[in-house]
């Protein structure tokens, strides 16, 4: 039995030397100055930045035209003018970019930061890149004067001149970021115009047009649907020629679309009631500025009245059931048949979201551009027939005190959190390491007496061992003579 007891000490004193050895630890870790390796441990070292994605963190994106997302890519269509607005914290951002392309090109787009001029960033790539993993560019968004957690509204319009904007999501370096529903719900609170047709949008890049920069200013959302298509087709327009009645309900312009060029599957008609992205919003506004390429097709205005007719009620029935309609009416461009239509949908079929208005610059000229309406003709118009009260849609203080100031005070609030909870932790962690030492011992001591009692049993004989005192007595007394009673 002595080397049992000598098996139990040596037990006990290794429980002591752990015990003594988790408060060493405990103690150090109250120890403002702590223990310090010599040997720095690389894990330690946080990674330089943080991929949001619009799945994960849906609060910082905002989507502005025709979107699809096919699994966690969400493609802009090849309209003009899709843009996305993202929520961005730091000295910069990394678009992460999934792009499809059927040959060597250049990823361009435009961007602007906190509503300031819009700039290029640019890349190019082959077809054998976009296999190997996403396609990266870098956006610098400086001003940051708070430690790098000043949020940023960084817009980036997707071209359909080079590639249409496929995006996964954006890194930021690594901070806390606020995710709140604050700045979201702002964005969906501002008024949503689509501009229909006009020649100055299907002609340019998107942003370099009027009514780009105009509702831009004055802080609307808006999206763009033009191309050099009449409204409608006739026996005398050009063969082959599309129109915008039936293109307008496709995601893409089968004339910009590659897969559609090089004869292969191309995009489906878009869906306006159950679009795949994080934000479904319908446009408040729709503005209705066509009649250009009608009459450069020479469209009978009879023709492209029962036309524009007929495009109003698919728009007021199937496609913008709730939106308000502003048509257009322009000197030289079928004006009289277009106030005929709109003054028999508001008097004959009751209509009274559908308005007339008159094109805010001059007559069709000669084609120049010289009539077309100015950047402050247009904030004009759609302040009076869209937007009544212009917000100031950079006016991020709220946003910006909850992610900078107040920040600072979270994080030191966080901190001492952290700080008291790695105290409970260990705390707790002695407590477990004591309970378990406790069990082992108790499971020690139940396997020991099983032990002793098998080499008892061994020693001294299985029968005299399973015999009781009384009767082993009684054996002996009866081979000595004695009578046991």
């Amino acid at each position: 039995m002595k080397f049992i007891s000598n098996d139990v000490s040596a037990g006990l004193l290794l429980v002591f030397i752990l015990v003594v050895q988790l408060a060493s630890l405990a103690s150090a870790e109250k120890d403002p100055k702590g223990v310090k390796s010599e040997v720095f441990d690389h894990k330690y070292v946080p990674i330089e930045g943080s991929l949001m994605t619009p799945i994960g963190q849906p609060s910082l994106f905002s989507f502005s035209g025709r979107w699809h997302r096919f699994r966690d890519v969400f493609k802009a269509s090849l309209w003009p003018g899709t843009y996305v607005t993202l929520l961005s914290f730091g000295d910069h951002c990394t678009l992460v970019l999934r792009p499809r392309i059927l040959e060597p090109r250049t990823l361009l787009y435009q961007v602007s930061v906190d509503g300031g001029e819009f700039f290029e960033v640019s890349k190019d790539i082959t077809p054998e890149e976009t296999h190997l993993g996403p396609i990266l560019i870098r956006i610098d968004t400086p001003g940051g004067e708070k430690d790098g957690r000043e949020p940023h509204v960084v817009t980036v319009v997707s071209s359909r001149h080079t590639a249409s904007l496929s995006l996964l999501g954006f890194m930021i370096p690594t901070t806390l970021v606020n995710q709140n529903n604050d700045w979201l719900s702002a964005r969906l609170g501002l008024p949503y115009v689509e501009f229909i047709g006009g020649r100055d949008l299907a002609d340019r890049f998107a942003i370099s047009s009027s009514e780009w920069r105009a509702a831009e200013e004055i802080g609307a959302r808006h999206s763009h649907i033009a191309a050099k298509y009449p409204l409608t087709l006739s026996k005398e327009a050009a063969p082959r020629v599309k129109s915008l009645f039936t293109e307008y309900q496709f995601l893409n312009p089968t004339d910009h679309d590659p897969y559609q060029v090089n004869h292969l599957p191309h995009s489906a008609r878009y869906s306006f009631n159950s679009q795949h992205i994080i934000e479904p919003v319908t446009p408040s506004v729709v503005i209705l500025n066509i009649g250009e390429y009608d009459v450069d097709a020479r469209v009978p205005a009879e023709e492209f009245a029962d036309s524009l007719y007929k495009f109003i009620r698919r728009l007021r029935l199937n496609d913008r059931p709730g939106a308000r309609l502003v048509v257009v009416a322009r000197k030289g461009r079928y004006e009289a048949e277009t106030r005929a239509v709109v003054a028999h949908l508001r008097e004959n079929e009751g209509d009274s979201q559908i308005i007339i208005a008159s094109y805010p610059g001059g007559s069709i000229g000669n084609g120049d551009g010289s009539t077309d309406a100015t950047v402050e003709q247009w904030k004009q118009f759609l302040i009076r027939f869209a937007v009544q009260t212009p917000p100031d849609v950079y006016s991020l203080s709220g946003i910006r005190d909850a992610t900078g100031d107040a920040l600072s005070d979270l994080t030191d609030q966080y901190r001492e959190k952290l700080v008291s909870a790695q105290a409970s932790l260990n705390s707790l962690f002695i407590v477990f390491a004591i309970v378990v030492v406790m069990l082992v011992l108790l499971s020690l001591r139940f396997v020991v007496r099983a032990v002793s009692r098998a080499i008892f049993s061994r020693c001294c004989g299985r029968r005299a061992l399973g015999r009781p005192t009384s009767q082993r007595y009684k054996g002996v007394a009866a081979k000595n003579g004695v009578i046991w009673d």
